[in-house]
């Protein structure tokens, strides 16, 4: 998953941080978790699962929605491989 949002943020100006987070609120409709609410110091902060921790079926959602962003906005992913 982080090849693809490598490729979305390098192809489309984004910060890689900020795709990421955007791919995994997109993919909520897909059915991956929610962020948990944190407080700390008077901030409020979103937490969102960490791919570490996601199952497999939810690596999916995440790979699925990169392919939807990509197909959205017209740029060819291209699958590296770990030759």
């Amino acid at each position: 998953m982080n090849g693809h949002v490598a490729q979305l943020a390098r192809e489309t100006g984004n910060d890689f941080d900020d795709v990421k987070l955007g791919v995994k609120a997109r993919a909520v409709k897909r059915g991956f978790p929610e962020p948990r609410i944190r407080r700390a110091g008077g901030r409020t902060y979103e937490v969102w699962k960490s791919e570490s921790n996601c199952t497999p079926a939810e690596c999916a959602m995440l790979i699925d929605e990169c392919h939807q962003i990509a197909d959205e906005l017209g740029i060819v992913l291209v699958e590296e491989s770990d030759d």
